[in-house]
């Protein structure tokens, strides 16, 4: 008599465990492994090795970078003025080959279809924003493609960053959702109420609604059901 083969779960959802910077390792338990590895690499080994996962999320945040040193003696903010903390400042900017080196981890030393979302510690946390998000559209967008995923996933036309991809009947639905420091009012103004309308378009679709589908919304660095 055969024994059932064990059933595969739909997906794994990686939180922000790939530090680059001496932060955030853990130690390895199994033989084979080295002593001491990066949080991200253990996951994506473990992964990879025991094959319980379709798919993998890592939900943001793929490294974090300290804080810029304020100057000494430095005048006071208007927070401080006033009584009131200071905000935090900005993180120092990563290299690029720290983008390089992240996305060659969860792409090559890795056979399960992933799918990255937004964090702010590789975008709005940083000194210049902008240049990470050039270096995040250069490493991380449309990781999945990569793969070659058995089915589809769709992409909001603006931002293209948000997406939804319908598995086992679960509609799973990845935005633009960081959190940290509001680097530009205006472009939150905007992106926000996009991030809604995904959320509304995708969950009132007729195929969502036949299906009667359960919804997995993945911002960074958090997972509702």
């Amino acid at each position: 008599m055969r024994s059932a083969a064990p059933q595969r779960r739909a997906g794994c959802f990686l939180p922000g465990v790939c530090p680059s910077r001496g932060s955030g390792r853990r130690q390895a338990s199994s033989k084979g492994d080295l002593a001491e590895l990066p949080a991200v690499t253990f996951y994506v080994r473990q992964e990879n090795r025991e094959r319980a996962s379709e798919f993998m999320v890592h939900l943001g945040d793929v490294f974090k970078s300290p804080a810029v040193k304020k100057p000494e003696g430095g005048a006071a903010g208007p927070a401080a003025k006033t009584g009131q903390p200071e905000p935090p400042g900005p993180d120092q900017m990563p290299t690029e080959a720290e983008y390089r080196w992240t996305a060659d981890l969860l792409a090559n030393g890795n056979t399960i279809t992933t799918w990255i979302v937004v964090g702010d510690n590789e975008w709005n946390d940083l000194e210049d924003p902008a240049q990470g998000w050039k270096w995040w559209q250069k490493y991380y967008s449309r990781f999945e493609e990569r793969f070659q995923p058995a089915w589809n996933t769709d992409r909001q036309p603006e931002p293209p960053e948000n997406f939804a991809f319908l598995r086992k009947g679960v509609v799973f639905i990845g935005i633009n959702l960081v959190g940290g420091r509001v680097h530009d009012a205006s472009e939150w103004l905007v992106r926000l109420p996009q991030d809604a309308a995904w959320i509304k378009e995708v969950l009132t679709r007729p195929s969502m609604k036949r299906h009667a589908c359960r919804r997995g919304i993945l911002p960074g660095k958090s997972l509702h059901h």
